[in-house]
């Protein structure tokens, strides 16, 4: 049901590994998430991040919050409808599946806008999902503007995984963004290489974000990472290593260093079956000032409370 609206960010080749990235909220101080479904695919969704900041004396909050409304029709297709403050509106139509040649096909279509409808991002798209295949394909129309192909493919096969995205300015013929992946996964071990663009229109190839990520799977519930990641042609690579523990049912840690001496550090906590927190900090251990009094809060630190229902 609604396969296209299940996908990862349409241009995205996703993160095989996630001890180095998921649930490090330090960015805000606090965010909040509710999530509310029903059996037959129905969801609604409120997501809220309220960062804070202190200056002259003066304490400021800020609030950024985006809310989403999802409805199947007709048993086939699904609506979506997707709202921020900044004033982004999308309206997202899956259109159901469809059985050609034997292959089940997704087809979708969705249209950004805001607030003010003063523009607008027209999309069409559709999805392949085979056996060890997945291939998606967009074509986005923007008045006044070239028309964007993007297609991504992403193949499993036994061991090996690999993928790759591209857009295209149908206009320009350039490309806009040309990433690619691939991986082996064994029992104890996982090894990927990724290439992340630059996402400019050009018709040279750049060498954009290469990142390398080791995996060790010491049992069912730890983890260890090692990550290297360069960006740009000059050789000046970001070192990370990283360990996630899920200690029980309901608590799982997780923490990562880099070369520069970033510490993060998480944690996830179910409290029931509705409610989960999720707290995460970042030090520089670097800085003389580890702890800086004159913003608030002192660290940065970041809480998120989920509700399910």
């Amino acid at each position: 049901m609604a396969q296209s609206l299940k996908l990862q960010p349409f241009t995205s080749l996703g993160t095989p590994n996630n001890v180095l990235a998921d649930d490090y909220v330090h960015g805000t101080f606090e965010t909040y998430k509710f999530k509310a479904s029903t059996t037959n695919g129905g969801k609604v969704e409120y997501k809220a991040k309220v960062s804070t900041a202190q200056k002259d004396g003066k304490f400021f909050v800020k609030v950024n919050d985006e809310g989403k409304f999802q409805f199947p029709f007709l048993d086939k297709y699904t609506f979506q409808l997707c709202q921020r403050r900044s004033g982004d509106v999308k309206l997202h139509f899956d259109l159901g599946n469809y059985t050609i040649s034997n292959k089940s096909w997704n087809f979708f279509t969705n249209v950004k806008t805001d607030t003010t409808l003063s523009k607008f991002n027209f999309r069409l798209g559709t999805n392949y999902f085979g056996s060890i295949c997945e291939s998606n394909t967009r074509l986005e129309l923007v008045p006044g503007d070239a028309p964007i192909l993007t297609h991504r493919n992403y193949i499993k096969k036994g061991s090996v995984y690999y993928g790759g995205v591209f857009s295209l300015n149908l206009q320009a013929l350039g490309l806009k963004r040309y990433d690619a992946l691939v991986g082996y996964t064994a029992d104890k071990y996982e090894a990927n290489l990724k290439h992340e663009s630059d996402s400019k229109d050009t018709k040279e190839l750049q060498v954009g974000t290469l990142t390398a990520t080791a995996t060790y799977f010491h049992d069912s519930n730890t983890k260890l990472a090692l990550e290297v990641q360069n960006k740009g042609h000059k050789f000046n690579p970001v070192f990370s290593v990283g360990a996630q523990r899920k200690v029980n049912s309901d608590l799982t840690v997780k923490g990562k260093v880099n070369n520069k001496l970033e510490l993060s550090l998480a944690s996830k906590y179910a409290l029931n079956r509705q409610f989960t927190l999720v707290a995460g900090f970042q030090l520089a251990l670097k800085e003389k000032n580890i702890v800086d009094f004159s913003k608030f809060p002192p660290l940065p630190i970041g809480l998120q409370l989920e509700t399910n229902f």
